[in-house]
């Protein structure tokens, strides 16, 4: 294997743009007016100025990503305005200009995922960003996502947010923060050591812990065993002949069972007025309401909005069949939700196969009950026009 750095215009480059569409166009979906799907290619107006890094393997592109640096590129007019505004992009520029990264586009073969070949060609991108004295990478990925950068040395300071595609996490990583770096294990940690750059904490570090020590991460969250327990009908079939009572995800199932569900997905919290799914969303998580409420804006306005209680799920049909988002969720309260995608779900079929049976029968009585509780709710309405 080896590991390339390049240039847009380096004809090696197009293998990393295809490798991307493989990825994001083809199999993720993602909806970006640079993905071009007559050439199967993903390039956009950041990689004019970008260092590209692919990892080639018997001729092919098997994972790629790419750093883009401020002192090259105008991240104050480049990016859009949502993404320049969560990752607080202003206050970095203030303070340290000419130091900062963003890396994105980061993507890797199906048959090559698990392998060396991720950390590989991050190892080569943290060791050009040290050598160049850059102070901060930003990135944002999807929530199920974090434990992979998190191994990387990412870590989330601001709020969640969302956009056409779905809901992303904002992170970034202190490239002299030895400390942590080693903490996690970090291929950046390797180099700062052989660098001989561990020794006392870096100007840019002290800055980062007084701006954002105490808000590292506080939207990833926990569940408490309270909080599961009003979830747990500990029966089975335990609404049965209440009209129209929602069973809920955790019926039949115990506080360990459920303990391992929300282990297989990302515990989240939302405040209220937060979006949660909009409509037309690629991304396919599941999410199980822990605590709060969430309402349902149908926007057709023939049918009410609903809301949604703790214990049952929003999500459910993109997540077992991969369409778009159809309908738009906010949280009604403060919330705390557990997103699962089919990868969560897939992990937990393998390793506690009963407990995902349970699961998805739990599922399959949620939907039974939406679809009564539609079929009664369009019933209702259509006697209410015949008497109007």
């Amino acid at each position: 294997m080896e590991i390339v750095c390049c240039r847009s215009t380096d004809e090696i480059a197009k293998k990393a743009f295809r490798l991307r569409y493989q990825v994001y166009g083809a199999e993720i979906g993602v909806q970006d007016e640079a993905i071009d799907h007559q050439n199967e290619l993903y390039t956009d107006q950041f990689d004019e100025t970008a260092r590209i890094y692919v990892a080639i393997k018997d001729g092919d592109a098997i994972a790629t990503c790419r750093s883009v640096y401020d002192r090259d590129s105008d991240f104050s007019s480049k990016l859009p305005k949502s993404i320049s505004s969560a990752l607080d992009i202003q206050n970095f520029l203030n303070s340290g200009a000419g130091s900062l990264a963003i890396s994105t586009k980061f993507a890797i073969s199906p048959a090559h995922r698990g392998s060396l070949a991720a950390y590989l060609v991050t190892a080569k991108m943290f060791e050009d960003l040290i050598e160049d004295d850059i102070h901060f990478v930003f990135a944002w990925c999807a929530p199920q996502l974090y434990d992979f950068y998190s191994q990387l040395g990412f870590r989330i300071y601001s709020p969640l947010f969302s956009d056409d595609n779905g809901i992303w996490a904002p992170i970034v990583l202190a490239t002299r923060d030895w400390e942590y770096l080693k903490s996690v294990r970090s291929p950046a940690y390797r180099y700062l050591e052989r660098k001989k750059l561990c020794s006392d904490q870096h100007s840019s570090v002290r800055w980062f812990y007084d701006n954002y020590g105490g808000s590292i991460q506080p939207f990833l969250s926990t569940v408490e065993e309270e909080a599961l327990e009003p979830l747990l009908s500990g029966g089975n079939d335990s609404n049965r002949g209440r009209s129209l009572k929602a069973p809920g995800i955790f019926d039949s199932l115990t506080a360990e069972d459920a303990r391992k569900i929300i282990g297989s997905g990302r515990v989240l919290q939302f405040t209220t007025g937060e979006a949660i799914i909009s409509t037309a969303q690629i991304q396919d998580e599941m999410f199980i309401i822990i605590d709060g409420e969430v309402l349902e804006k149908r926007l057709d306005g023939a049918l009410p909005s609903s809301k949604i209680v703790s214990g049952q799920v929003i999500g459910e049909i993109a997540m077992l069949t991969g369409r778009v988002r159809a309908t738009d969720y906010i949280a009604a309260s403060d919330a705390k939700l557990v997103a699962m995608s089919r990868h969560g779900l897939a992990k937990l079929m393998k390793g506690n196969p009963d407990i995902a049976s349970r699961l998805l029968y739990n599922l399959a009585r949620l939907q039974s009950y939406k679809l009564l509780s539609a079929n009664h709710d369009m019933i209702k309405l259509s006697l209410d026009l015949h008497h109007v």
